[in-house]
């Protein structure tokens, strides 16, 4: 009994290294494509939030819009009022303020 089994065992030994190398050439390169579906994942989900995140700020635009019109029709019918008072009450100061400077 020697050592090392004879050069057949050597050969297999060989063939078994080298099916390992290549083995592992595969894993990389598997490895690699499913870290760049990965990264082609992670960056459609960053595109999704972005697109989320954009959404989210329309919307919010959009209501402060529309509150903004809310209080300018508010604006302008107090102003309206506010017109419509005083024109009404035009006569009324006038001869009120008349009447006070005749005492």
């Amino acid at each position: 009994m020697g050592k090392g089994g004879g050069p057949n065992l050597r050969r297999q030994k060989r063939k078994t290294i080298i099916k390992s190398e290549d083995q592992r050439q595969e894993d990389t390169i598997l490895a690699t494509k499913k870290g760049s579906r990965r990264n082609e994942n992670l960056r459609h989900e960053e595109k999704r939030r972005e697109e989320l995140q954009n959404n989210m700020e329309a919307v919010k635009l959009a209501s402060c819009h529309e509150k903004l019109a809310h209080q300018f029709i508010e604006a302008e019918r107090a102003f309206s009022d506010t017109e419509t008072y005083l024109v009404k009450a035009k006569p009324y100061l006038h001869q009120s303020l008349k009447h006070s400077l005749k005492k």
